[in-house]
């Protein structure tokens, strides 16, 4: 039993220890969370003080930080306390790594014992990232850093990778955190990913970092075609970069024209619109070409055309042989051509050597003056000045006037008057100014009597009537016109109208049957007044014809013409008197003019009127030919005749063909005939001629070349037979042939190689077979 004592002794401390500590851990105070913190800086963060498991009560809590201060309530401080259900809490509202140390939460236990408990705090800065943006360009050809500023305490380690894959190479270099490209080329763009780990922490962080590989613009050469002045133009600014740049211009003067009222810029399109050109916007413009790479500029010089434009070309009045001169001033750029022609001529006036020309230019002003001394009154009239530049022409008419003394000109000179009829005296007047006109007798005195006279005046025309009561025949009379530049006179002569002579007598020129032609070869007084017709009186002599029958034909012209009197009887004898009419009257008859007519014979030639000019086609030729005289007898038809011929010199031809005729027995007015299926390319003689009682007249001959036959052109003449029988059936015939034949050639070798039969199976066997005593197959037996 005492041997058991100090066991027992023993193990009554052991529970009594073990009892008391449970007792010191159930009366503590916890802190949540527990164990130590590890937190980032900058972001809120609290620690919870709870009661214990003892059954006592818990009161008078408090925080004490690591330099032995005490937290209170006051929320508008960095680090504060408040109660809550869930304990007594201590705020960090932006904790900083200086705030880091060891917390220690204390409280009263029953009122008798002060219990605690300490948590360790560490605040670290969080990995962020700043100037880090998500999509970033670096300029093709230049050095570029992909920025991203990455911070954390502790200091994160960091890693770039693109493409998943590490962005490692001569070219990329780390600057700090950011990620340096040397000569940037397009394949440098992509996604980027940088990663920030703090090992101590165990924070991660990552930023995907787009990268596009952008290109400074580039202007590919500015136009610099002119603009007309008052012109709507569109100039183009080639500008190209990625991304496409915008564009802004400036003029010679420096001045933003997106601002100009009288431009509009386009910066997407780079294109500068001028409104309306003028003159003061000739200059030298620029183009800037903007995009994030940079900055590109390109300068044009922009001419501004004037159109021309004739600014004075002066109407001009001289005096006859004074000096005339044209001054054409034109405005224009460039300087314009400058001309200045007549009206009615095409040439300009600088071919004309009466004409001096000088040229002077100013600004944009250019002024030809061309000058003629001794101005005739020819010269007068309208000329044109015109001015041409690049495809733009101008003209502006102006006229000259010469001023010259009275021209007189006399509608007719002498004047023939007769019986009651006045003379009528017309005097034309031609001057610049216009003239006075007065009528003078031959003794110089102004006629004015009205029993006698009468006077009409019109624009450039006066009429002196002198009647019958005067004394006029074969004398004068003046039209006298006056101007400031001198006076004309004029001297008109009346005479008395006779009526026209007798004619002489004709020359006959051919006698036919029943024709008479004649021709007057002399011309006849015509006694002052112009013959308005002749007169043919012709009757039959012998025999005779009544008084009754006599028939007359006029001509209002019979000199130098042939004249011809038909429906004449064969074998008679006519008489022919002519005359002459004028207005005075009918002259005296000519004397009597006898001519026979011949004996009745064939009729006369026809004429072919169809032109055969080339080649004509040969399936239908309509010939046509006049009606000749019948020569007493009617004509009863007309015989064609048509025969294939061959020349044997460049005026003879042979016959070669089979001669074909042809009767035409129908006919109005003229006669005609077809001919049907000549020969192609042949040369034919077609001969027309006429018949009546007394036979065939002489016949009209014509020379007709047909075409070729297209059908078969470059085949000899006459082949049209000889090319079917001779190549079309034979090589027919043997293209069938020989197609057959290769057919059958084809089928037996078929037949040879998979049915073992044919032609050339059965030759085989003759030709290549041994001479055997019995045929047997493989499956008959050996012979024994």
């Amino acid at each position: 039993m005492l041997r058991l004592l100090p066991v027992l002794l023993a193990a009554n401390l052991l529970v009594l220890g073990r009892t008391q500590g449970t007792a010191d851990e159930e009366e503590t105070v916890r802190i949540s969370p527990d164990g130590q913190q590890n937190q980032p800086a900058g972001e809120s963060f609290g620690l919870y003080c709870k009661k214990g498991l003892g059954s006592g009560s818990y009161s008078n809590f408090r925080w004490i930080g690591p330099q032995k201060q005490e937290y209170t309530s006051n929320n508008s401080a960095a680090i504060y306390t408040f109660e809550s259900d869930a304990g007594f809490i201590l705020t960090f509202e932006r904790p900083t790594p200086e705030n880091s140390g060891t917390y220690t939460c204390k409280a009263l236990y029953a009122n008798t014992k002060t219990v605690q408990a300490e948590v360790k705090v560490s605040f670290f800065h969080d990995i962020t990232f700043d100037d880090c943006p998500l999509v970033q360009n670096l300029v093709k050809g230049r050095d570029g850093v992909i920025r991203c500023n990455v911070h954390g305490n502790p200091v994160p380690r960091l890693h770039w990778t693109k493409f998943n894959k590490p962005a490692i190479g001569p070219r990329y270099s780390l600057q700090g955190s950011h990620l340096s490209v040397q000569r940037v080329e397009e394949n440098d763009a992509g996604k980027y990913r940088v990663t920030a780990s703090v090992e101590a922490t165990g924070k991660i962080k990552k930023e995907i970092i787009t990268v596009n590989v952008i290109t400074v613009p580039e202007i590919l050469g500015l136009e610099s075609d002119p603009i007309n002045e008052n012109e709507l133009r569109t100039v183009l600014c080639p500008a190209s970069g990625i991304p496409p740049p915008l564009c802004y211009w400036t003029d010679f003067r420096g001045r933003n024209l997106s601002l100009i009222p009288e431009f509009k810029v386009n910066p997407q399109a780079c294109t500068l619109d001028f409104l309306r050109a003028t003159r003061s916007q000739d200059g030298q413009y620029t183009c800037h070409a903007v995009n994030s790479a940079g900055v590109a500029t390109s300068s044009t010089q922009i001419s501004v055309n004037i159109p021309p434009r004739i600014v004075e070309f002066k109407n001009m009045t001289v005096d006859e042989n004074g000096v005339s001169d044209f001054y054409c001033v034109v405005e224009g750029k460039p300087a314009p051509d400058i001309s200045v022609r007549k009206e009615g001529d095409a040439s300009n006036l600088e071919s004309d050597r009466a004409f001096t020309f000088s040229r002077s230019q100013r600004d944009f002003t250019t002024i030809l003056h061309a000058r003629l001394d001794n101005t005739r009154k020819e010269r007068a009239g309208l000329y044109y000045c015109r001015a041409e530049t690049r495809g733009f022409h101008v003209e502006k008419v102006g006229h000259l006037s010469v001023m010259f003394a009275p021209v007189l000109t006399p509608k007719e000179n002498p004047v023939y008057a007769w019986q009651n009829r006045d003379a009528v005296l017309t005097c034309h007047i031609s001057a610049i100014p216009n003239a006075t006109i007065e009528w003078r007798d031959s003794q110089g005195l102004k006629v004015q009597n009205p029993d006698y006279y009468r006077i009409e005046n019109s624009v450039g025309v006066s009429v002196l009537y002198v009647n019958d009561q005067a004394n006029r025949y074969d004398r004068e009379f003046a039209c006298v016109a006056t101007n400031s530049i001198g006076e004309s006179t004029l001297v008109f002569q009346v005479l008395e109208a006779r009526r026209p002579s007798s004619p002489g007598l004709p020359k006959l020129v051919h006698a036919s049957a029943t024709t008479i032609s004649f021709v007057f070869e002399k011309l006849i007084q015509n006694g002052g007044m112009p013959i308005i017709e002749y007169a043919v009186k012709y009757w039959r002599r012998n025999p005779p014809q009544p008084q009754s029958e006599l028939e007359t034909k006029t001509f209002g012209d019979m000199i130098g013409k042939q004249i011809t009197i038909g429906k004449l009887m064969p074998r008679a004898e006519y008489s022919f008197v002519f005359s002459a009419r004028s207005e005075v009257g009918e002259g005296p008859p000519s004397r009597e003019w006898i001519v026979n007519t011949t004996r009745e014979s064939p009729p006369e030639r026809p004429v072919i009127t169809s032109h055969f000019l080339g080649s004509v086609p040969n399936s239908r030729v309509l010939v046509e030919w006049t009606i000749p005289l019948d020569n007493g007898k009617p004509i009863e038809f007309f015989r064609v005749s048509y025969q294939q011929v061959e020349r044997v010199s460049p005026v003879e031809v042979r016959g070669i063909g089979y001669k074909k005729s042809m009767d035409v027995r129908l006919w109005t007015g003229t006669a005609s005939i077809e001919l049907f299926d000549l020969k192609a390319d042949a040369l034919y003689q077609i001969s027309v001629e006429a018949f009546n009682s007394m036979g065939f007249g002489d016949p009209a001959v014509t020379l007709l070349q047909t075409a070729p036959d297209l059908r078969y052109i470059g085949f000899p003449e006459n082949s049209t037979d000889t090319l079917r029988s001779s190549i079309g059936t034979p090589l027919l015939i043997t293209i069938v042939a020989l197609a057959c034949l290769v057919v059958l050639v084809v089928v037996d070798v078929l037949c040879y190689f998979h049915f073992r039969m044919g032609l050339l199976y059965a030759l085989r066997h003759l030709i290549c077979a041994k001479p055997s005593q019995g045929v047997y197959s493989k499956t008959n037996s050996s012979p024994s």
